[in-house]
């Protein structure tokens, strides 16, 4: 499976790691002139035989008392054991789905308790994430 590009995954990792020992963590650097996002820890499960950390990363508003996400994403994030040629390997970061106000869609996703993707959905996720990525570390100014 494809993953986000090398410079989306240090973001994502910088965004993540702003979560230290919390479930969620607001990020407002830009103060108001852009969307806050909230960044949150979803769960763990076993993905395709691995390991995987379940985040959401997303910027909501609020229409008629209710949160709506602007986008929401959720991702995948594997980390891969460390060896002698690799000892500080790159996780691995899978978006799992997108969902704004008028849209849901899911590249990975459980079908009769098995875990299924869908690769050209994923790529175009992943085409989104690392755009998106760049964009939120130029205005949170990460």
């Amino acid at each position: 499976m494809k993953t986000l590009n090398q410079k989306s995954t240090h973001i994502f990792n910088k965004l993540i790691a702003r979560l230290d020992k919390a479930q969620h963590v607001r990020i407002n650097n830009a103060h108001e002139a852009f969307m806050p996002l909230s960044v949150e820890y979803l769960f763990t499960t076993d993905i395709v035989g691995r390991t995987m950390k379940v985040f959401s990363l997303a910027h909501y508003y609020l229409q008629n008392g209710d949160l709506v996400p602007d986008p929401e994403m959720t991702f995948a994030i594997y980390t891969p054991v460390p060896d002698p040629q690799q000892p500080n390997p790159l996780p691995q970061i899978y978006p799992m789905s997108f969902q704004n106000a008028l849209m849901y869609d899911e590249a990975i996703f459980q079908k009769e308790g098995k875990w299924q993707y869908i690769p050209s959905r994923l790529n175009d996720l992943i085409y989104f994430a690392n755009i998106w990525l760049k964009n939120i570390q130029d205005q949170q100014n990460i």
